[in-house]
């Protein structure tokens, strides 16, 4: 198995996602959340929780980071639409 790394750049809170991502937040009290920060036409909405169901409240974090995305980085053999059977 191979280990992969990947930088993540945090980001101070006055600076807004500009794509609906997976991102990591941290906050002060207790420390890191994974979240979805949700951009709708081009507007930035905020961040949900991991069930996407429960905004967190504006200030509520120090910091985000945009994740990597999991299927194309850490796991391109899901990304491939072709059945198994297919690939080379």
């Amino acid at each position: 198995m191979t280990a992969k790394t990947f930088e993540l750049t945090f980001q101070s809170m006055d600076i807004e996602p500009t794509e609906t991502c997976d991102c990591i937040c941290f906050n002060q009290c207790d420390g890191y959340h994974q979240v979805e920060a949700r951009v709708h036409d081009g507007e930035f909405v905020g961040f949900y929780d991991f069930i996407g169901t429960r905004p967190y409240s504006e200030g509520f974090f120090a910091a985000w980071a945009k994740l990597p995305d999991c299927v194309k980085d850490l796991y391109p053999v899901f990304a491939d639409p072709r059945p198994f059977g297919e690939r080379t």
